[in-house]
C-alpha cells in the first residue's frame, strides 16, 4: 500500500487544482520512472507534476506542492 501524506504544512490558499490525463494505452502501465524518463527526454529536470497516481491507485509525490509544476 502507497505512503499517506500530510499536506497541512503549506497554509497557502489554494485556487486552481489541475488534473492531466495521460495519453497512455488503457491497457498499459505506465510507472512513475517511465514518466520521470519522459519528462527528462523532454528536458525537464525532473516530473513536471506535483502527484502522479498509477493505475494501480498508487499516489507518488513527484515534486513539492510550493515547486511550479511544468
Amino acid at each position: 500500500m502507497g505512503k499517506a501524506y500530510c499536506f497541512y504544512q503549506n497554509y497557502r490558499e489554494v485556487r486552481l487544482l489541475v488534473i492531466h490525463c495521460s495519453a497512455t494505452r488503457y491497457d498499459r502501465d505506465f510507472p512513475v520512472e517511465a514518466l520521470r524518463s519522459s519528462h527528462k527526454a523532454r528536458g525537464f529536470a525532473d516530473i513536471g507534476y506535483h502527484f502522479y497516481i498509477t493505475r494501480d491507485g498508487e499516489l507518488h509525490r513527484c515534486r513539492p506542492v510550493n515547486q511550479i509544476g511544468a
